[in-house]
């Protein structure tokens, strides 16, 4: 599987050209991404993703990052350092309490917009919020 991908890299390269699509300088953080003819970016999943989550992951862990991917990974990172106007959450979530977190999520904040998700959408990001930066810890 991983030589038959190796091969089809080229190929890929050459469409991705042809469509105007040109590879971006990924940040440190950031997920790869490639510049659209639009000048959007849009995110490459690694060839090397995990496909399978683990059975072991709360459900609602799960749904959370695919919400946070969708409305939060572009201004706070795709792995919580911040980027663009988003704060780093590694820091931030452990010393922010739920209440914090939750009204966050349901209202915005000091330049956090209010998102258009639903309240179960809400509760799964804070899931994934408190799975993946931890639990309060105190300021």
């Amino acid at each position: 599987m991983a030589a038959r991908t190796l091969r089809l890299l080229p190929l890929l390269a050459a469409l991705l050209s042809a469509c105007g699509v040109a590879p971006s300088t990924p940040s440190t953080d950031a997920a790869p991404t490639v510049d659209a003819p639009d000048g959007s970016a849009l995110d490459v999943v690694p060839l090397d993703a995990p496909r399978d989550v683990p059975r072991d992951v709360d459900p609602a862990v799960t749904r959370g990052a695919a919400v946070y991917r969708t409305w939060c990974a572009h201004c706070h990172g795709a792995r919580g350092a911040g980027s663009g106007d988003g704060p780093d959450l590694r820091r931030e979530v452990p010393a922010t309490t739920d209440d914090d977190i939750r009204r966050a999520l349901r209202e915005g904040g000091r330049m956090m917009p209010m998102l258009p998700i639903d309240d179960d959408q809400r509760a799964d990001v804070f899931a994934y919020l408190r799975a993946t930066f931890g639990a309060f810890q105190g300021r």
